[in-house]
């Protein structure tokens, strides 16, 4: 009984901790202009909407939500793909250098995915799309598949290997899968 109130004590303290400076922002939406230059209250003294109606009026903050919804979700939709393919294929199928890149995709551990943010800003300069609407069409298309295999991809396809080498296929045989189809029936580990 002791350890389970103190594990729930340390797991609010971490709560806490991490949901202290959303609250604080969310505090700060709700400040008037002057009162957010003013002495840190975290109760706004006269709540408002007027900096939400700014963002909607002033910027163009849909397009640029809507712009990060579909990097983030094609992104998300083309790691899983890809990373989900190729730890089937090296955890499944024999053929002669399996084992050198599972070691080279392990490899990519060594570097870490925030190192190629700053080229990956620079190529994207360079090609005047930056601040446009047709940087994101250009990042599907043209720059993802060339920067992906660094970081995410990789990672993702070590997961799943080392995830479906502990699942046998017979079990999903019994369950009523084929062989080539049981890993689309299953969740994706990882």
């Amino acid at each position: 009984m002791r350890r389970a109130v103190g594990l729930y004590a340390a797991g609010a303290v971490l709560f806490i901790g991490a949901a202290f400076p959303f609250l604080w922002m969310l505090s700060t939406a709700l400040k008037p202009s002057g009162e957010i230059f003013a002495t840190p209250r975290f109760v706004p003294l006269s709540p408002t909407l007027e900096n939400f109606w700014r963002l909607f009026a002033d910027t163009s903050f849909l397009a640029f939500f809507r712009n990060s919804v579909l990097v983030a979700g094609a992104t998300v939709l083309l790691t899983l793909t890809v990373s989900a393919l190729g730890a089937y294929s090296l955890t499944r199928y024999r053929f002669r250098g399996r084992d050198s890149v599972a070691g080279l995709i392990l490899l990519t551990y060594m570097f870490a995915p925030i190192m190629i943010i700053i080229p990956f800003y620079i190529l994207v300069r360079q090609l005047g799309i930056v601040n446009t609407r047709a940087g994101p069409r250009a990042v599907l298309h043209h720059l993802l598949p060339a920067v992906l295999p660094v970081g995410a991809r990789a990672r993702s396809s070590s997961r799943s290997r080392s995830s479906w080498r502990r699942r046998p296929w017979w079990t999903a045989r019994g369950e009523g899968g084929r062989c080539g189809t049981w890993c689309c029936r299953w969740p994706c580990p990882g």
